[in-house]
């Protein structure tokens, strides 16, 4: 892999590497954002399925950038290895030399994507080889601002699909109760920046919660494809199993981000994923430290 040129004087936050087939792409229609942090026993498997997409369209033009976000193990070994086996992968790889979280990780991607079209991929998860071109192709004769499919989650130990996400059409009055949305989407890069890109400020989880609830304030076209086209793997580390424990912070954040866009809702509502009457303690509790330090 080919170490490209830092834009530091200094010591670089990151570095890039890659691959020949990323350094002869040239008009790209989709790149593909995978965020890795020390799952180096699920980044080959996420890798060859994208691979298998590649393959599937070759017409399609698609990039993948995988942020490294500081691990500790040898994921970035593993994706240096995939890009020199699989030549027909065009790999960036962003290694970055301190953590910063999951966001971050995803605006840097977006901000070096060459693609009009991103569609984002956590390093456990996978796709089908349809997948990427079917999307695309969506989102481009829909001209949404962005498109998502049905994904299955399914235990890492045995394979057995339990459920699945993603399923049910996009409608911001049922995502305010809670979100149904999962971050694997396809997304016109232009709208992603519109809306500010992934929020930083949500350092424990539902990042891609927000972006689903501020296009859809934005007023932006957002439609489901209503097919089963990847795969959520469920094992002891997965995101949606860490989150629980900070559901109601999250929700506070959320109410207190978008609560001039709300509409009015019932005392007894049920909103991102909390009762109303609790995320209202956080900002009465607010309210009342601001006017003891009047």
């Amino acid at each position: 892999m080919k170490v490209l040129k830092s834009l530091f004087s200094g010591p670089a936050p990151w570095t890039l590497k890659s691959n020949l087939a990323y350094e002869t792409l040239y008009q790209v229609d989709v790149s593909v954002v995978v965020t890795l942090y020390n799952y180096q026993e699920y980044i080959g498997e996420c890798l060859e399925s994208l691979v298998a997409a590649i393959r599937f369209d070759p017409a399609l033009v698609v990039e993948v950038i995988v942020v490294d976000d500081a691990s500790t193990d040898s994921g970035a070994a593993v994706v240096m290895a995939m890009a020199q086996a699989y030549p027909d992968l065009p790999l960036l790889l962003v290694k970055k030399s301190q953590n910063s979280g999951l966001s971050r990780s995803r605006n840097l991607a977006l901000k070096l994507a060459r693609g009009q079209a991103a569609f984002i991929l956590d390093a456990d998860n996978l796709i089908k080889p349809a997948c990427l071109s079917l999307l695309y192709d969506h989102l481009r004769q829909s001209e949404a601002d962005a498109v998502y499919p049905c994904i299955e989650k399914f235990w890492t130990l045995d394979g057995k699909v339990v459920d699945t996400v993603s399923s049910q059409p996009f409608d911001l009055t049922r995502l305010l109760s809670a979100n149904y949305i999962d971050a694997m989407a396809m997304f016109s890069v232009k709208s992603l920046f519109e809306i500010g890109l992934y929020d930083v400020g949500m350092v424990h989880g539902w990042e891609d919660y927000d972006v689903w609830l501020s296009m859809g304030f934005a007023g932006l076209r957002v439609e489901s494809l209503p097919r089963v086209l990847g795969g959520y793997r469920l094992h002891a580390d997965s995101m949606l199993i860490r989150f629980t424990s900070h559901a109601l912070e999250v929700g506070r954040y959320l109410y207190d981000k978008h609560r001039h866009a709300l509409p009015s809702l019932p005392e007894d509502a049920v909103l991102f994923g909390s009762p109303l009457s609790l995320l209202r303690d956080g900002e009465m509790a607010q309210q009342a430290a601001v006017t003891q330090d009047g």
